[in-house]
């Protein structure tokens, strides 16, 4: 089903829809879409020697990830 955004506002508005987060309903609803954001906080893998992180590995992901908040 397309939604128009009059139609995204409305069942938004009479809780038929939810949207977490909705930063900016003025920005992120469009004529036949909702643009979405995935999150403020994002990991970056520092340059390192090892050749790969094993997932079952005991050392701690933050030895090898900066966490930046936009």
């Amino acid at each position: 089903m397309i939604l128009s955004d009059a139609d995204i506002r409305r069942r938004l508005e009479d809780g038929d829809l939810a949207i977490e987060p909705l930063d900016d309903p003025e920005l992120q609803i469009q004529p036949a879409s909702v643009d979405l954001r995935l999150g403020r906080e994002f990991l970056e893998f520092q340059h390192t020697n090892i050749p790969c992180i094993h997932p079952d590995s005991e050392q701690e992901i933050d030895e090898y990830v900066d966490e930046t908040v936009v």
